[in-house]
């Protein structure tokens, strides 16, 4: 399932489905979009979304996010996700530009750790970034890792004149 949406735009937006002022109109989700995406892409996205379940209608035949669910596993080597991240990334420098401060969140942290507790950290990656570095930093380990953290915005706000 991951290798037909490998595109960053897939997942985004089945999220935007969430959205409290979704509209199923693939101009209207182009324009909300941060990044450009051509309408076709979008046509074609939502198609493929509800093909693997990812997204389905309801009793009123409006479009939500389904049941399915997407699992790619730990540590796995795939073309895909690689190609996911990789967009992920050029969106992110992207943002790094264009998005004000406010509306992301950029970090860093450089530490040393043992290498034998690369998998305790790895679960704990999601945690606040300070936390992380307080817990495994060590000055005896045996490898240095950078751990990044991105959080930045995948829509951006459109006004309502504008759709009229």
């Amino acid at each position: 399932t991951f290798s037909i949406i490998k595109d960053w735009y897939c997942l985004a937006i089945r999220e935007m489905l969430r959205l409290k002022d979704f509209q199923e109109d693939s101009k209207w989700i182009a324009r909300r979009l941060a990044f450009t995406l051509s309408e076709e892409q979008i046509k074609k996205t939502l198609t493929i979304l509800e093909q693997q379940g990812l997204i389905c209608r309801d009793s009123e035949g409006k479009l939500v996010v389904g049941e399915g669910s997407l699992q790619t596993g730990n540590d796995k080597v795939s073309e895909a996700i690689q190609s996911y991240h990789t967009q992920m990334l050029e969106n992110a420098k992207i943002a790094l530009t264009t998005q004000h401060i406010l509306e992301r969140e950029f970090n860093a942290e450089t530490i040393t750790i043992n290498q034998s507790r690369i998998p305790e950290a790895k679960e704990l990656i999601r945690k606040f970034k300070s936390d992380f570095a307080r817990m495994f930093e060590e000055t005896e380990g045996d490898q240095t890792y950078q751990m990044q953290i991105q959080f930045f915005s995948l829509t951006k706000e459109i006004s309502n004149e504008i759709l009229s």
